[in-house]
């Protein structure tokens, strides 16, 4: 490896190959804007494309000094077509997100460099061994190919522990972040018009479920902002619509009270959502209405599976009595429920999803 100049980093969020449940709610994940206001403080010239949201300006992608892309399993294919494409102009490509966490040697296989887990401390270091043209050895959380040809992965780079440390995502990087669509049928148009502002206040998760990846990527263990800095983001980007990202919001009650009381003492006029679990409501009913008096109107809930041995075995911790309940509370309250179920249990059998 020789020294590279590196001044312009395009960040890429792949499109899914095919329609699936968020197609038509087009909502950026949130790590390239923040990884994009840390690299932008060093000064470098940053640009993200959804492809969701807008279509990659290839001219732009191929003019640049290093490509970095975020996937998900979903993604996979069409961020392996990209990184290809990219380095076969030798540009380094680097490629992070949950599936390229879990499956390196396989990112190798497109890209250059794979970052594993949390992103913020990696990438700049990252970014600066690719500028002097060494190997990343000493980066904790990087895998690549050596110049023997042999992989290398490097130990499990630590969690961001200060989230406020963070700065707050910059989703001017984003290539048509908050314009209106201006084709495609009229109620596409208009749903998109309607989406809420993502916002992550948190990290990780106390359970164990089977089938989830969040503590895997996160860790079990919950990290969370404190309640002044989720306010303060609130006032700085302006929010009245949003949807907070975290996988389980009420995980931390004194914290979830904290946020909605924060909320109700500066006079916010927001409306929210958020993802909890399927028995917040029959548990903490008092925590849910405070909730709802700060502005929650709407709960992403995995309520994953209609037999009980079925959440038994996906190890929920809840009953299909208390999902029920949780329900009619929810209605109860005027809060709507998005409902997530999980196919493929072993329990499960083909008349299982006309069950749902």
């Amino acid at each position: 490896m020789g020294r590279r100049r590196v001044r312009k980093i395009i960040l890429i969020e792949p499109a899914a190959p095919e329609r699936h449940a968020q197609s038509l709610f087009p909502l950026p994940r949130l790590g390239l804007p923040v990884i994009g206001a840390l690299l932008k403080r060093r000064g470098y010239e940053v640009r993200i494309y959804c492809e969701p949201i807008a279509p990659i300006d290839w001219e732009d992608v191929l003019s640049a000094d290093l490509v970095g892309i975020s996937t998900t399993t979903c993604t996979a294919p069409r961020a392996y077509t990209i990184a290809q494409k990219v380095r076969e102009r030798g540009i380094p490509v680097v490629l992070g997100g949950v599936h390229a966490t879990f499956m390196p040697e396989e990112a190798l296989t497109f890209g250059n460099f794979v970052v594993r887990g949390e992103g913020e401390e990696v990438f700049p270091k990252l970014v600066e061994c690719v500028e002097e043209g060494v190997e990343p050895q000493g980066v904790e959380g990087v895998s690549w190919m050596d110049k023997s040809g042999a992989i290398r992965h490097n130990p499990q780079a630590r969690f961001v522990e200060d989230l406020d440390s963070l700065p707050f995502p910059d989703m001017s990087l984003i290539v048509g972040w908050g314009k209106p669509l201006r084709s495609g049928p009229a109620w596409i148009r208009l749903a998109r018009s309607r989406l809420p502002d993502p916002l992550v206040a948190s990290r990780g998760c106390p359970w164990n479920c089977r089938f989830c990846t969040v503590t895997k990527f996160f860790g079990r263990t919950y990290r969370f902002r404190s309640p002044e800095s989720v306010i303060e983001e609130i006032k700085a980007r302006r929010l009245r619509k949003i949807f907070f990202y975290d996988d389980n919001f009420v995980a931390v009650r004194e914290w979830a009270a904290e946020v909605a009381e924060r909320i109700l003492k500066e006079g916010l006029k927001v409306r929210f959502s958020a993802q909890m679990r399927a028995d917040v409501a029959v548990k903490d009913r008092e925590l849910l209405t405070l909730l709802r008096r700060a502005g929650l109107y709407l709960v992403y809930v995995g309520l994953e599976a209609v037999d009980p041995e079925t959440l038994r075995e996906y190890r929920k911790g809840y009953s299909i009595e208390e999902v029920e309940e949780s329900l009619r509370t929810f209605h109860e309250m005027g809060i709507r429920v998005h409902g997530m179920f999980v196919f493929g249990a072993d329990s499960d059998t083909p008349e299982t999803p006309l069950r749902m």
